[in-house]
């Protein structure tokens, strides 16, 4: 009865917009119907989901750049027209693609120019992600979303262990680039099946990332975008989504708060869920797709509880185990162009541990051409220019050095 709402309570305690809840009973006709949860639809107002308002007749200047929602979605329902994002899903054992929808500008409203604009931009945010600069904090990805939206999106998702999550009942919004412009991830929706509650694909036990998802179910319809795996490739997002988790369970995340804001709702539920399972006697009886069934309102609760321990203290070892499995690597060059090279010469390179790094060149007599000093760095992606003009012709050996790790390479200089 409280999953969606404290899904929603937990988002918004990030500091995003989350939908709204209100516990009611509901009486039709002095006709007892049980407790139900008003919700707010994820729509654009000003005292809602407030993104720029996008005209009908706009298809020009900085106006037509936001905001759009979109997500992804089955087309049931409040489905609608989109697209088909020209990149698969990773593992999957079909034909599956991800289709974008238009939520807003809807399907009726959006005209050509808008559908143009953001299928481009979400299409470039992909093209960024497969490129060999991926992270590049200028070039890659971070050039197109909110690096802090798509984390927190992330943790709520995982800290419910949610199955829908970034593949049913997803959305996204772009704001306008007078704004900001990125591409965010959310309003958060849908965790009815969450924190424990299904019995297929990912389970309802407390282990288990809800990303590796196309690994567990390849066969499913609906996929994940390969763009979460990517961007859990880049050793600096694994380290802030690390220190953001660390920070959350601190705060508002700690299983002190998590506990409570469970004991504050079902205590508004107390005298409620007793007439509501009076007319719905559903309780130990299975009901698909379950994955724990107790015969008591109370032991429901009791066991949500103890499972949101396990659950935090598992995500506690594996977000710090993704960052050890970076730091284990050795870093290195990952390209070096143009080569043959004739003015400047590009360096990339992804550190995975901290500390000082350096670059060297030297001829083929072994003589020290070019030597910057070392300087302390951080990991993630980095990009070096040096300037070439007044080497010689020749063959010549790039060497990094980051702390004992020496990686080299070897380029022309024409």
């Amino acid at each position: 009865m409280i999953r969606n709402a404290l899904a929603y309570k937990w988002g918004s305690a990030l500091g995003n917009y989350a939908p709204r809840t209100k516990f009611c009973e509901v009486v039709i006709n002095g006709a007892y119907k049980g407790v139900f949860k008003l919700t707010e639809k994820i729509k654009r107002d000003n005292n809602r989901f407030n993104i720029s308002k996008l005209d009908a007749t706009t298809t020009t200047g900085n106006a037509l750049t936001g905001g759009y929602i979109i997500k992804i979605d089955k087309q049931t329902g409040s489905g609608g027209t989109g697209w088909h994002s020209p990149y698969f899903p990773i593992n999957r054992k079909g034909a599956q693609t991800i289709f974008y929808q238009y939520e807003y500008p809807d399907s009726d409203d959006i005209n050509a120019k808008q559908k143009e604009y953001i299928q481009g931009y979400v299409t470039d945010f992909e093209k960024s992600l497969l490129q060999f600069n991926f992270n590049d904090p200028l070039k890659g990805f971070r050039k197109y979303i909110d690096e802090n939206a798509f984390i927190d999106y992330l943790i709520v998702n995982e800290l419910t262990k949610n199955p829908d999550a970034y593949r049913l009942s997803t959305f996204l919004y772009k704001k306008r680039d007078d704004l900001g412009g990125k591409l965010f991830m959310g309003p958060i929706w849908d965790f009815d099946l969450a924190l424990g509650n299904v019995n297929y694909c990912t389970n309802g036990n407390p282990e288990g990332f809800v990303f590796e998802y196309n690994s567990i179910c390849p066969e499913d319809y609906w996929l994940i975008p390969f763009w979460w795996k990517r961007m859990l490739e880049d050793p600096l997002f694994v380290q802030r989504l690390n220190d953001r988790w660390k920070a959350l369970r601190k705060t508002v995340y700690s299983t002190e708060k998590l506990w409570s804001d469970i004991d504050s709702m079902s205590n508004l539920l107390s005298e409620s869920q007793a007439r509501n399972f009076k007319e719905w006697p559903v309780l130990g009886t299975y009901i698909w797709p379950n994955f724990y069934v107790s015969k008591t309102y109370n032991e429901e609760i009791l066991w949500l509880k103890n499972w949101v321990k396990l659950r935090t203290a598992w995500l506690d070892n594996q977000f710090q185990s993704k960052l050890e499995e970076f730091k284990v690597r050795e870093s290195g060059i990952n390209n070096v162009y143009p080569n043959p090279v004739s003015d400047f010469l590009t360096i990339q390179t992804t550190i995975y541990k901290p500390g000082p790094f350096q670059f060297k060149i030297v001829d083929q007599q072994g003589r020290l051409c070019y030597t910057n000093n070392s300087v302390e760095t951080n990991i993630g992606y980095l990009e070096k220019k040096i300037d070439m003009t007044n080497f010689g012709t020749g063959i010549y050996y790039l060497i990094i050095e980051n702390g004992q790790n020496v990686s080299t390479s070897t380029f022309v200089k024409q």
